[in-house]
């Protein structure tokens, strides 16, 4: 099946808050009851390394049995030490860091049982509230392909 995609054509910035929100590009409407696969590469600058940090959350609005996902990317500690995660959809969060406008990336996998239509996205919001804004770069995208 072919996959559905998105693609952030302007950077997004958030600064001052760790309240998630769903990113205005990244998400996909999902017409079908079925399993999906999902991917995200997030690309992302910020401020000093805990002092902003990346929250992130996926989310998915219609009826499902099942749905997980996790990364790859820095921790909010150290930018040499990788953290692997995984967490159910929803309001679950995992914090990864920044540091002084270094690019990042974060690979971001998962998949889904849904049992209707609805829309998938990514939400996400600073990790600490900061005035130095969290930016969600130009270029990220997302795929999701439906299985069966």
């Amino acid at each position: 099946m072919e996959p559905w995609w998105a693609v952030k054509g302007a950077p997004t910035p958030k600064a001052s808050t760790t309240t998630i929100g769903l990113d205005p590009d990244l998400q996909i409407d999902l017409p079908d009851a079925g399993t999906y696969a999902f991917e995200m590469w997030i690309n992302y600058t910020g401020g000093t390394l805990g002092s902003s940090d990346l929250k992130l959350a996926v989310n998915y609005t219609g009826q499902s049995t099942f749905g997980v996902w996790g990364v790859n990317g820095i921790n909010t500690s150290s930018t040499t030490s990788v953290t692997v995660n995984g967490q159910a959809l929803g309001t679950n969060t995992l914090t990864l860091g920044t540091s002084g406008g270094t690019f990042y990336t974060v690979d971001l996998k998962g998949s889904l049982f849904a049992t209707g239509p609805g829309n998938l996205g990514l939400y996400w919001a600073q990790g600490t509230s900061s005035a130095t804004a969290t930016n969600l770069r130009q270029g990220c995208w997302m795929r999701v392909t439906q299985l069966a």
